[in-house]
């Protein structure tokens, strides 16, 4: 059974900003729009909310909730006046799907990426689940792949399978999802550990998109975004035996099943670097730029590395061939770091910051879209590895395309050690809004933080309630 109720989160935002004081915000601290989505029965001490996806269709919006590998994806529904639902399983609708049993020894739920058309574009709201075989004991028994499951009682289940040839087992370990064109379709990346193929209601799947490196190279992460002209870029987070890097793609013309490389980036003294990716459009110039981070908690740079797409691309075309990555040491990029806020947070010794990457214009005074950085491993009043969420902004300073500076903080009214808040993130439409979505991944709870914008007239606070159903009423805080 899912719980969901209504928490408290303290969200502070710069006194910089626009149109928001600094009361305005520390008067949700009592009665703040954030609602608790417990971690379900049977997963223990499974790090639910380190897989988050979302997607909005006309009349719904869906959330979908997991914790990796060998455990369900729980999925949640909005309705128009902004109650959140728990439709249970996504595979009880659908006959002849795998036992539990089944679901623990295969990897379902590895990774998770929201399409708000598939296929059919009367069918909307999908996610994609992805289901890699990656365990050598069961790999005759289980088939990889990736299951597209739709709302309830649209009928809709599609299954994305690998190709007939090389090692495919873990096919589906990793997904994206983009839409590179207004009128286009919504197209589905999926990655193994060593290729990854896009796949399209216009086309079957694409070419092939293997990273040629001067070294073995296994994905740890892919994204997808837009380039112009209706055309998308591929991402590849990459780790070698020495470091890690960025593998570049773009689709060679819209609707085209080719993709090339463009080249590899890295950057010195960073082994991690490529482990998190995101896209979205923090610069406003119609592409989608790309944020990148270490790979995991170990890695404890604590910097997240921001690149304008078309500069990237312009460096790497540089470069004397696609398989000799280019090295940025500070030039190509715009850095951030742990920025001291107005709340108890400290990154003394490390905090993991960029554990997690989101790119989402959540409901802000100001258009445009903000950079969200999860913080695991941060000291939040003292509570060792409690974790905290960044938010940055874009700003003008007149001499680079973009800078960014810290717009607030987001962390847990009552924060616990090793709960590491902000261990997943996404930002996901709500009724209207697009709202931040945290999991703490140490807890196994995930966190829907309503009314985070500023500007939207909340002098009244946020007033969302949890009734016995578990579902949430939201009377504030909606346009």
């Amino acid at each position: 059974m899912r719980i969901i109720r209504s928490a408290a989160v303290l969200i502070v935002v710069s006194s910089t900003l626009a149109a928001c004081s600094f009361f305005d915000f520390f008067g949700y601290e009592e009665n703040t729009g954030l609602a608790l989505i417990e971690r379900p029965e049977g997963y223990q001490s499974a790090r639910f909310g380190s897989r988050l996806a979302a997607t909005s269709t006309p009349d719904r919006d869906l959330l979908a909730i997991g914790a990796g590998s060998r455990f369900q994806t729980s999925v949640f529904l909005t309705a128009q006046n902004g109650d959140l639902v728990d439709i249970s399983s996504p595979w009880d609708t659908f006959p002849g799907n795998p036992t539990v049993a089944d679901l623990e020894l295969s990897n379902t739920g590895a990774d998770l990426a929201g399409l708000p058309v598939w296929g059919d574009s009367s069918v909307t709201g999908c996610v994609g689940i992805g289901e890699p075989v990656d365990n050598a004991d069961i790999a005759g028994e289980f088939e990889p792949r990736v299951r597209v499951v739709c709302q309830a009682g649209s009928g809709l289940q599609t299954i994305v399978r690998p190709p007939e040839f090389g090692n495919s087992r873990d096919f589906g370990r990793h997904l994206a999802a983009v839409r590179p064109g207004v009128d286009g379709p919504w197209l589905l990346a999926v990655a193994s550990a060593d290729y990854a193929m896009v796949f399209s209601s216009r086309f079957e799947h694409s070419d092939l998109v293997e990273p040629e490196s001067l070294e073995r190279v296994e994905i740890v992460d892919i994204v997808a975004g837009r380039l112009d002209a209706g055309r998308f870029f591929l991402a590849l987070g990459g780790s070698s035996a020495n470091t890690g890097g960025v593998y570049l793609f773009e689709q060679e013309g819209e609707n085209s099943k080719e993709i090339r490389q463009l080249g590899c980036l890295t950057r010195p003294g960073e082994p991690g670097f490529g482990g998190n990716l995101a896209v979205g459009d923090i610069n406003g110039d119609g592409r989608d730029d790309l944020a990148v981070s270490a790979s995991t908690r170990d890695d404890r740079l604590d910097a997240v590395h921001v690149y304008d797409i078309r500069q990237l691309i312009g460096a790497m075309a540089d470069a004397s061939n696609v398989a000799e990555c280019v090295e940025d040491d500070g030039e190509l990029s715009v850095t951030v770091t742990p920025t001291d806020g107005d709340l108890d947070v400290s990154c003394d010794g490390g905090c993991a910051f960029g554990t997690s990457l989101a790119i989402g214009d959540i409901a802000t005074d100001n258009a445009g879209a903000e950079l969200c950085i999860g913080a695991a491993y941060a000291t939040v009043e003292g509570q060792r590895q409690a974790g905290a969420v960044y938010i940055y902004r874009q700003v003008q300073d007149g001499e680079q395309s973009f800078s960014l500076a810290l717009a607030g903080q987001v962390i847990d009214s009552a924060p616990e050690e090793t709960h590491w808040f902000g261990g997943g993130l996404v930002v996901a439409p709500m009724a209207g809004r697009n709202e931040l979505v945290v999991g703490a991944t140490g807890k196994g709870d995930v966190y829907i933080a309503f009314c985070t914008g500023v500007g939207q007239d909340l002098t009244e606070g946020a007033d969302v309630t949890g009734d016995a159903h578990g579902a949430i009423i939201s009377t504030r805080c909606r346009p």
